[in-house]
């Protein structure tokens, strides 16, 4: 069954499918006082699926991609509402930068132009959510073009159908319905398998937290791995290992009991005509409960 989709505020950081950087080489024309002058061009593109976990299911989407001149890839990125990434390692919450700072450091040439790809659809154990795009006011003079909103719908476990953490391969589909810049496209990817287990080492009092290491029929496995602890001292910890990993007890925050939210990471190749190169970028996000030690 389809459900009808919502916009949700843009600190849900959706991400199912993620289109990397493209090199598009220097291009000539008059853009202020550099008229003739070479200006570094550079394409990205985001459609970002995430499926969450905790009382219920979630499912997610968000897009969008960009052109950018006179910008790198993750200035363009942030200006087109990209949430900043964690370093690898357990650090303390990521703040964005302020968007009155950021303008302000960006040249005059700098151009940041969202294209259009169509209607973006994901569909996950039978329910589908959409995004379209829709006309952006301009942010002058550096970012115009259209926008998508961010779209989510609940999922209603269908009878006799596996469960969201049993070790069925569970896998979305993403297909662009292409647009005025983004020609069509369809992908499919298996979601990271099973769910994360949490406990706390006996002697240290640190946090662990464990997942399946996928792969084989247990579908894919996660390319990297996002442990938040909720609250204002964080921590934030991002790891590329395929098991889990151990957090101090000295980072973590008194408070009890702890909400940890676990996000993997799936990345696949995706091509989409009109955007060279690119990847599909899934996220499943699990949300649990830690007792005090």
């Amino acid at each position: 069954m389809v459900h009808a989709a919502r916009v949700i505020p843009l600190s849900l950081v959706l991400t199912l499918l993620g289109l990397g950087l493209a090199a598009l080489g220097g291009c000539s024309g008059p853009s202020g006082g550099d008229l003739g002058a070479r200006v570094p061009v550079g394409q990205k593109g985001l459609v970002r699926v995430e499926i969450a976990r905790g009382l219920g299911t979630e499912v997610a989407v968000a897009a969008y991609f960009v052109r950018h001149r006179d910008v790198d890839g993750t200035t363009a990125a942030t200006l087109a509402g990209e949430a900043p990434v964690a370093p690898f390692g357990c650090t303390a919450p990521v703040r964005p930068p302020a968007m009155d700072e950021l303008l302000a450091i960006l040249p005059d040439t700098a151009r940041v132009e969202h294209l259009d790809a169509g209607e973006i659809t994901v569909i996950f154990e039978g329910v589908a959510v959409s995004t379209t795009p829709t006309r952006l006011p301009a942010l002058h003079p550096w970012v115009g073009g259209v926008e998508y909103d961010e779209q989510a719908v609940e999922v209603a476990e269908p009878m006799g159908a596996p469960s969201v953490g049993s070790a069925a391969v569970l896998e979305v589909t993403v297909t662009g319905a292409g647009g005025q810049h983004i020609g069509a496209f369809e992908t499919s990817l298996a979601l990271p398998p099973g769910q994360p287990t949490i406990g706390r080492d006996d002697e240290t009092g640190a946090l662990v937290v464990r997942w399946p290491a996928g792969g084989g029929a247990a579908g894919g496995a996660a390319d990297e791995t996002t442990v938040t602890i909720e609250g204002p001292t964080g921590p934030v910890c991002r790891t590329t290992n395929r098991t889990g990993l151990s957090i101090p007890d000295r980072l973590l925050p008194s408070m009890h009991p702890l909400v940890v939210v676990v996000e993997r990471l799936h990345r696949a190749p995706l091509g989409a005509p009109g955007l060279p190169g690119g990847e599909l970028e899934i996220v499943v996000r699990d949300t649990v409960m830690a007792a005090s030690p």
